[in-house]
């Protein structure tokens, strides 16, 4: 579920960044000075009644405020309680109001200290918080009691909440809107409430909102803590479905494979009228299966593309994704040549490439993302020698390429620069970058860029500088500023 302050630690160390240096006129474009502060042992927000939206989103955004709160603020609410803490307001005069609460101290002022010297303020990275599905998601399939999310043409999905006919508001909230509380409200019907709404195949968390109560999903069977005191519902949307149509009699069938780490007691078929089956979500890339019946492995009878495993018994594969075809020029002697990079965590055996008339050709099915690879030919690594765009440094570089791109850098400018490199949060703020090229009196590069907020620099000839083309930016931990942009 959603945290008002991205947690009682990092709350504190701002503070305590605050109070030590008072630099808080550095965390709004938008806003004035002096709208958070301690007082008298409580947090104390002091919001002006006139602001705009853009300013009221502002607010929300900088202090990483509860949506739902900041939207009650201005419709005249006087209490919250969100996570379990309570919060109030002060009408201060006709324009002004004071919201508050106790501060939890967590972390001394040494300690804040310390962190301020090493450069560490905050540590928990936004994806990271318990409301967030963090890292790749290879594998996962769903479980309810009666069904209460549904798979619509496209990507519709159709979230229910039978019941609590007496309930004047409910809304649907989780990971894929950011948790914004009042962002999906959600139909009254005969049965309950409902909500369709627009998701990629993928991994998420959700929960109802009734009349202001967080709740579960109470048909679906799999959760995980939320960081509070409660668990999110998880939700997969599938894009794969695994069939077996045979062996009607059998008392038990899983399906197991190299997306799961072939644990052969963990996704359970369900049964049907002609055979089992069990939708999934399966993660872009090419992957290799079999089915569990009875205890005895069987391979797929409806999937002919089948490869050699170390049993000599074989495994079915699966393809999830589009092919991206790689070619390697010349090398016309070599005996093998294989493909490698991060789409398939560099295993050097795992992609055997095919001998041309000019060269080698390879395949892989992949996602739309940012990707290093390189070639094994006859157990060397070499990068691709036609492929200009590198990432890494020493010995240490790749070839770079970006499938499907949907964000594109640009900085003007810097004719004489060397090297000019953008980082940010897309690739963990590594400075080595992405090296970017010249190209019509300006230098760019084409990404694929995660939806949400991004914040990032460039890096000209090591300095670090935000972007002047881009007006949005916010403040870091080193009290100098990024660029932000919004994908959508």
């Amino acid at each position: 579920m959603r945290y008002m302050i991205k947690t009682m630690k990092n709350l504190y160390t701002y503070l305590g960044v605050i109070l030590l240096f008072l630099h808080m006129n550095a965390l709004g474009q938008q806003l004035p000075d002096g709208i958070c502060k301690i007082e008298n042992g409580d947090l104390v927000f002091e919001i002006d009644m006139r602001w705009n939206k853009a300013q009221q989103k502002e607010l929300r955004i900088q202090f990483d405020l509860d949506s739902a709160m900041v939207v009650g603020i201005y419709n005249g609410d006087k209490s919250f309680e969100v996570d379990g803490e309570r919060w109030e307001v002060e009408y201060i005069d006709r324009f002004h109001v004071k919201l508050y609460k106790p501060v939890q101290k967590r972390k001394t002022f040494g300690e804040i200290l310390v962190n301020l010297l090493t450069g560490v303020i905050d540590d928990e990275k936004e994806n990271g918080r318990p409301g967030y599905v963090n890292g790749p998601v290879y594998f996962g399939y769903n479980e309810f009691s009666k069904p209460s999310v549904r798979q619509l043409s496209g990507d519709q999905v159709k979230f229910t909440l039978n019941g609590h006919k007496t309930a004047e508001k409910v809304y649907l909230a989780g990971s894929f809107n950011n948790w914004l509380t009042y962002d999906i409200p959600m139909k009254k019907t005969e049965l309950g409430w409902e909500v369709v709404v627009s998701l990629k195949p993928g991994k998420y968390y959700y929960k109802f909102i009734v009349d202001g109560q967080w709740m579960q999903d109470p048909a679906n069977l799999k959760g995980e803590p939320d960081g509070v005191s409660g668990n999110n519902s998880v939700l997969f949307v599938t894009n794969h479905k695994f069939i077996l149509k045979a062996y009607p009699n059998a008392k038990s069938v899983f399906v197991a494979g190299s997306f799961n780490g072939w644990n052969q007691a963990e996704a359970k078929m369900y049964k049907t009228i002609d055979g089992w089956e069990l939708p999934v979500y399966l993660s872009y890339g090419t992957h290799t299966y079999k089915f569990k019946v009875d205890g005895q492995w069987v391979l797929d009878p409806d999937n002919k593309e089948v490869e050699e495993n170390e049993y000599g018994t074989g495994n079915n594969v699966v393809n999830i994704g589009d092919p991206a075809e790689f070619a390697l020029k010349g090398y016309q002697d070599a005996e093998n040549v294989y493909l490698a990079g991060s789409f398939n965590g560099w295993k050097p055996n795992d992609i055997k490439m095919t001998k041309t008339t000019t060269g080698w050709l390879g395949k892989y099915y992949i996602a739309p993302g940012n990707y290093e690879y390189k070639f094994i030919v006859d157990g060397k690594w070499i990068p691709d020698p036609d492929n200009p765009l590198t990432h890494g440094t020493g010995e240490f570089v790749n070839s770079f390429f970006v499938y499907k791109p949907n964000y594109t850098f640009k900085l003007e400018g810097y004719p004489d620069a060397k090297s000019v490199i953008v980082t940010g949060s897309f690739n963990g703020w590594i400075h080595h970058g992405y090296k970017m090229h010249r190209n019509n009196g300006q230098w760019e590069l084409k990404l694929f860029i995660p939806r949400g907020k991004v914040s990032y620099k460039f890096i000209v000839d090591g300095e670090w500088i935000i972007d002047p083309a881009n007006p949005d930016y916010e403040t870091n931990q080193f009290n100098t500023n990024n660029s932000v942009i919004w994908i959508e």
